[in-house]
Order: structure tokens, then sequence, then C-alpha cells
């Protein structure tokens, strides 16, 4: 995770909802934010692949080296990734692209390492959820916090059309963005709305997205 003030729960959570976004078991792993490793170290568990890890925050990494085959300790834009002598079959980025600068330029540079076959799986906040405008429209607030789709150390804010355009402008094409926890059902009438306006009920989506061949930006 790029977070400039770090907390554990950032560092600590499996994601396994994340694991939905998996279509078939991956051989060669890259995680961008790997926190404590703990995710990759799931991934491990249940298919028996490498997982190599970037993580900037070096308390983090130092933990995650003790459950994945490789960690980088730096931070994920300013990393070289020609250095990989592998190419890997799954990039995933759980919940990192929003932390960065300029999270275009990191999905341009990483398409050179992913395999022809491979595809980036990412999570990110959806900020056209209705938490966020209500607060926005009807109370002019929009006050950040320690986590969730305001997280403080969030730098860019994408809503699913916009989160789209990000990988396509940078060289993917997006096979699938859906909600990551679609919401329970509880009446007709919550049912009507998110079939209507399933972006006001999402808080995050999910993404699998394949390099189109390089040079063709």
């Amino acid at each position: 995770m790029q977070c400039s003030k770090p907390t554990p729960a950032y560092f600590t959570c499996e994601r396994s909802e994340m694991f939905a976004f998996i279509e078939k078991p991956p051989r060669n792993v890259l995680e961008l934010g790997c926190g404590e490793g703990v995710f990759g170290a799931a991934l491990k568990k249940q298919y028996g692949c490498r997982v190599v890890g970037v993580e900037s925050y070096a308390a983090a990494a130092e933990k995650a080296a003790l459950q994945l085959d490789a960690v980088y300790a730096v931070n994920v834009e300013e990393f070289d990734f020609t250095r990989f002598s592998e190419i890997f079959d799954l990039v995933i980025a759980n919940d990192l692209l929003e932390h960065l600068v300029d999270p275009w330029s990191v999905l341009v540079r990483i398409r050179s390492v992913i395999d022809n076959k491979g595809v980036f799986v990412a999570s990110i906040p959806n900020m056209r959820c209705y938490k966020v405008l209500l607060g926005l429209v009807c109370k002019g607030e929009w006050t950040y916090c320690d986590a969730g789709i305001l997280d403080r150390s969030h730098l860019r804010f994408f809503t699913k059309k916009t989160m789209r355009q990000l990988f396509e402008d940078s060289g993917y094409s997006v096979e699938v963005c859906r909600n990551v926890k679609p919401p329970r059902i509880s009446h007709l009438g919550k049912w009507l709305q998110y079939q209507l306006y399933p972006d006001l009920l999402t808080a995050q989506y999910g993404i699998i997205a394949r390099p189109r061949p390089l040079g063709s930006i």
C-alpha cells in the first residue's frame, strides 16, 4: 500500500473477496502494494503459485518477505519493472492505484512484464457511491477519514467510467468491471434501485484488464 500515515489494517487484510476476480490459477504473481503479504500468502496457499511483492512501507515489506517469494521495499512509482527477468501471468493491485500520483504511468510501464495471456486485477473505490454524494450534495461535506472511499491518503478518485478509462488509456482492454461486494437486496425497492443505479450502491469495483499489444496505446 502507498500510505503516508500507515494504519495497521492497511497491511493485514486478506481481501478474500478478490479471489472471485482470479479466473484461472496463476503461476507467477506480482502484487503491487502487498502490505505484510497476507493476500499473497493466501494466493500461495490456494494455488501453489510464486508471489513477488512490491511495498513502500518498510516495516510491512519486512514482514511480507517472511511469507512471499520475494519482496521489494520501494515505492511502486519509483520501481524499475525492467529489472525483472521474469514475466507474470497475474499482476494484482488491491486498493493501490488511487494512492498513486500517476497511476497511468505505472500501468503503462508494467505492461512489459505481463505475460501475453496474463491479466491485471485491481480493486478501486467508487466515488459515485451514494455515501459520498449525500455528504457532498446534501451537506456540502468532503470529509477524509482513516480508511474507505475518502481515505485521507487517496490522491486519485474514480468512478466506474473513469477507472475503465484509466486502464484503456494505459493500453489495456477491460474485460470485467463489477461490484466487489454486491449489496444485500432486502426489498423490491432496493432491488429496483440497484438495477437502475448500480453505481450508487457500489463502494468498490473490481477490474480484470488485459494488456493490448505493446505500441497499441
